[in-house]
């Protein structure tokens, strides 16, 4: 049961992400500017925020040690939604879903780097075969879209927002485990 639950939840995530950027895709084309259609997500999140810590729906924060982490975290953060934005603004959203393949390459890699916590070899044989489906799905698009120069910026941007968009995560989790003051 928890292993279907545990797919429910994967392919219901997936959904949301897609359904997510193909809106974002629309976006784009109302407000072109990527700078203020990020800026303007994170000001609605922050509205929205604003309201549920005023009427009690979700504990308000706690500065102490750990507001440096959580400020550094969502600097991180804002920066991989800005490189997702970006690179919707380049890439199609089909190829930017295909980059998104590569999180678990990138999770491995931020938590040895964090953790110096190395993976396993069934793990590398799963991340190489990624990687490598990740290539050829690559070359195709690159063929097909006629623009390399676009193209290009856009797979750097996507990979540069999966970078700072999973770190926040690794050190959430980090985080969690870190002894009591």
């Amino acid at each position: 049961m928890d292993n279907f639950r545990l797919a429910m939840l994967t392919a219901l995530w997936y959904a949301a992400s897609l359904l997510f950027n193909l809106g974002m895709k629309r976006s784009h084309a109302l407000i072109p500017d990527v700078l203020v259609l990020t800026t303007l997500q994170f000001c609605v999140g922050a509205v929205a925020l604003g309201v549920a810590w005023a009427f009690d729906a979700v504990r308000g924060p706690e500065f102490g040690r750990q507001t440096a982490l959580v400020c550094w975290s969502a600097a991180l953060f804002f920066g991989g939604t800005l490189c997702t934005n970006v690179s919707l603004t380049l890439l199609s959203v089909s190829f930017a879903h295909v980059v998104k393949t590569l999180e678990p390459f990138f999770t491995v890699a931020i938590v040895y780097s964090w953790e110096r916590t190395p993976p396993s070899c069934t793990s590398v044989l799963a991340l190489a075969l990624t990687a490598a489906g990740v290539l050829v799905a690559t070359s195709v698009q690159r063929k097909s879209a006629g623009k390399d120069s676009a193209f290009s910026a856009g797979l750097a941007v996507a990979l540069a927002a999966r970078i700072s968009g999973l770190t926040p995560a690794v050190v959430a989790v980090d985080e969690h485990n870190l002894p009591p003051p």
